[in-house]
């Protein structure tokens, strides 16, 4: 029988390691222990994945640009920045004011019913 005042920790330790008990209980603490360690680096890695993404999507648009005919160097803005995304409003054929092109969804957009403008 335990003595009183022994910690759980000490009763754990002293059951033999073929105990059913004791081999839950430690799968579940290395488990536990390992779920937390992936939470915390998918939460701390997010925003680099994300930036990472951005760059790739980014770097796949000029690549796309660069291999149309025509005057190398297209995809380079004077300024240096590359690529700049915009919306167009097809009826007109001028770039819509007041949309932004990263936060715009398409598949919404093709849902809703057109609306035309007399």
């Amino acid at each position: 029988m335990a003595k009183r005042g022994t910690s759980w920790l000490d009763r754990l330790r002293a059951l033999p390691n073929e105990s059913p008990l004791k081999a839950v209980l430690v799968a579940a603490g290395v488990s536990l222990a390992g779920s937390i360690l992936v939470a915390t680096a998918a939460v701390t890695l997010k925003p680099l994945q994300d930036a990472n993404k951005a760059r790739e999507r980014q770097q796949y648009i000029i690549e796309m640009i660069e291999s149309l005919p025509g005057p190398p160097g297209l995809a380079v803005a004077p300024d240096g920045y590359g690529v700049e995304a915009r919306v167009v409003d097809l009826a007109t054929g001028n770039y819509a004011k007041g949309i932004d092109p990263i936060t715009y969804d398409q598949r919404a957009a093709a849902t809703q019913p057109i609306v035309r403008r007399l």
